[in-house]
């Protein structure tokens, strides 16, 4: 059996509830910058990757010129609120806490900037779980590119049979596909089970009791006999 190791992490939608908060900011940009309704919804199903490129993909190439002041409101906004609309999943700390005792590694890779993740990490009392956090600061390759886990097992000497991506969008799974790692989708983020499922992760959750049951179904005896202890 496969003895997981390594977790890495999405942050938005997989740790935390940041949703309303993000598609009120991409509510207020879209009107502010004069884009139709339409976008609201088409903007809301690229969040995931870094917002640069997801707003090349929303626009004409000819309104590009226009994303470094999109890019700033949409920032300024958002960031006006950021920790008051952003939750942790029910029961997430808790299970950080018991992985961190089994003696599993944990880093989170984000297409959100870094400075945002330290604030709400620590916000959280988070911080001190996660061994490092691959963001667009740090990044040449962006998700669905697997570099953030290529340098998340380089970091700790692992095998790639070792990892296990946690994600709720198709970018965070096909990212783990890429880097030849197992995904565990999670249903109370972006996507909907349909979309996940083109991407066809190894493990769902619909619930922190069934993430819990796919990580520590998977780990050593030693591990096991550690939790229990």
């Amino acid at each position: 059996m496969t003895q997981t190791r390594l977790l890495i992490f999405d942050f938005d939608g997989t740790l935390v509830d940041s949703e309303a908060g993000i598609v009120a900011a991409i509510a207020q940009t879209v009107r502010a910058m004069g884009f139709p309704e339409t976008m609201i919804e088409q903007w809301r199903n690229l969040i995931g990757i870094p917002l640069t490129d997801q707003l090349r993909l929303l626009l004409d190439e000819g309104d590009y010129e226009r994303i470094p002041a999109i890019v700033a409101y949409y920032r300024e906004v958002y960031n006006a609120n950021v920790l008051e609309q952003t939750q942790p999943i029910p029961g997430m700390g808790a299970l950080l806490a018991e992985v961190e005792a089994a003696g599993l590694r944990m880093v989170i890779a984000s297409s959100k900037r870094g400075g945002s993740i330290e604030l709400i990490l620590e916000h959280l009392a988070w911080r001190h779980y996660f061994g490092a956090i691959f963001s667009p600061d740090v990044l040449t390759h962006y998700k669905p590119h697997p570099e953030s886990v290529e340098r998340a097992l380089a970091q700790f000497g692992l095998p790639a049979e070792a990892a296990l991506l946690i994600g709720d969008t198709t970018f965070d799974l096909e990212m783990a596909q890429a880097g030849g790692v197992r995904s565990c989708a999670v249903t109370w983020g972006v996507h909907s089970r349909e979309q996940l499922a083109s991407a066809s992760p190894n493990y769902w959750a619909d619930s922190i009791e069934q993430l819990r049951d796919a990580i520590f179904s998977t780990l050593s005896f030693e591990q096991a006999l550690h939790i229990s202890s």
